[in-house]
This record gives structure tokens, sequence and C-alpha cells, in this order.
């Protein structure tokens, strides 16, 4: 059975790994853990300092919605300022024994809890683990496609930023749950929809440009339907084919008979 996850709860389980830190690790670590990024990459930091930035994100948006229910601010308050204190990118390489303190109590676990049932409308599904794994291949075939691939580089550069922005949002899924998924896309649709003439004529001048481009609408395609399983924003991969098949130049004729699959 799927578990459903709304911006508090996210926070907890935020909360809960870092709970289980060991006290002489750096926050980092902590980090690089949550995000399962490899220590060993080169972006390792940049990428956890990104996760950082998401959570102080989410606390803002868990009190805004808060705030829209008209619930009382002091209820969450003291939580929050907790959570951007320790979560914040100031302590990345400080240890957890000296924020633990603040951070493990019931005052914050009891905020936490009561926020994910205050907010228990916006719960989305978790997003199956299959179709995830699924995501994370398709995208390291796509850059090892673009690697041994002749395209043109105009092509190159906007095909691997689609697998950067869609790289970047599922490591964050953990921490903003699909929304992350659905923003690349869409700006992966208005850069495909407002693609040039030269664009269009880049894609078609080769049998591996066009495979490279018929590959990278698939990966966006299944990004938005697995976006859209674990969203209560439905039909928006189904929007993405139709706009882009009414709308779109030439490069994205594919995209329907593509990504209906």
């Amino acid at each position: 059975m799927l578990r459903h996850m709304n911006p508090a709860s996210r926070l907890a389980q935020l909360h809960a790994h870092f709970s289980s830190l060991k006290q002489s690790l750096p926050m980092m670590t902590g980090w690089l853990q949550y995000l399962e990024i490899d220590p060993n990459s080169p972006t390792s930091e940049e990428d956890a300092f990104a996760g950082m930035t998401a959570a102080l994100a989410e606390i803002r948006r868990v009190q805004e919605r808060l705030q829209r229910l008209n619930a009382p601010p002091d209820l969450f308050a003291r939580c929050a300022d907790i959570l951007r204190q320790t979560l914040s990118p100031a302590t990345a390489n400080a240890s957890f024994s000296g924020l633990k303190d603040q951070f493990i109590t019931r005052e914050v676990g009891l905020a936490l809890a009561w926020a994910t049932w205050a907010l228990r409308e916006l719960d989305d599904p978790e997003m199956d683990a299959e179709a995830f794994r699924s995501l994370i291949l398709l995208l390291q075939e796509q850059e090892q496609r673009l690697a041994a691939h002749q395209v043109s580089n105009a092509m190159r550069e906007m095909l691997e930023s689609h697998v950067r922005q869609l790289r970047a949002a599922l490591r964050l899924y953990k921490i903003e749950g699909p929304n992350a998924i659905h923003q690349v896309v869409r700006e992966a649709y208005g850069e495909l929809h407002t693609a040039t003439a030269d664009m269009v004529d880049q894609a078609e001048a080769t049998p591996e440009s066009k495979s490279a481009l018929q590959k990278g609408l698939e990966l966006l395609g299944k990004a938005a339907k697995a976006a859209d399983a674990a969203s209560k924003i439905k039909k928006f991969g189904e929007d993405f084919y139709e706009l882009g098949t009414k709308y779109g130049p030439p490069a994205l004729d594919w995209a329907k008979t593509l990504l209906e699959k």
C-alpha cells in the first residue's frame, strides 16, 4: 500500500532521518545520506546545499499553508524556527552533537505530527518505487546517448539541461514531492514549444539527432506520468502530449506516439 505524503509529513520524515544521525557526524553527511548523493561526486556539496535550500522553502510553505487554514501560528512557529536553525546551510559543517538537544524534542515531534494532520488534504500518494528507478535508468541512458551521439551543440545543450534539471528534481523528491518534476516538464515543454526553425532542422538532420530528441521526449513524458501518479494534479502528462502535438513545432510531432506508450 502506497504511503501518502504532504509538505509537513515530508519534513517529519527529514526530521526522523537527522534524529537518527550519529552525533559525531557533520550535518553535510546527513544530507548526502538522505538525498542519496555520492560523496565522491564533484557536485556533491552543491547538490546537498540545494537540498538544504529546498527544505527551508518547504518550512515556509508549511507555515503559509497553515496560515491559510487560520491555524494559530504559535502551534508551529517554534518548530519552524528550530528546523530552520538546524537544517540551514550555515550548519552544514557542524556536527549533529551540537544541534541535537533542540532538534530532538517532544515539542518538535508533536508540532510536525499536528501539521501533518492539519495539511492532510494536501496528501499525495508516494511515487511508485519502480517508476522512480525507471526514470533514473532513463536519465542514465540519455546521458550515455548524448555522450556517444553526434548532435548539434544547441540540441545537446538543451537535452543535457533537461537531464540535469530532472535529475535534480528527482533528488529533491523526498523534500519537495512531485511539484519540482512538474516544473521541469513545464519548462522543457516551453523550451520545445518555442524551438526555432534551426533547432527543428537540426533535430531532423541525422538519425542520431532524431533519436536523441525522441528519447528526450520519452523521458519527459514518463516523468510527467510518474509525477501525475504521485500528485492530485492529474492528466498533466496528457496535457503535455496534447499541447505539444497541437501547437508545438515539428520537433514535437513525435510526442503523442512516443509518450502515450
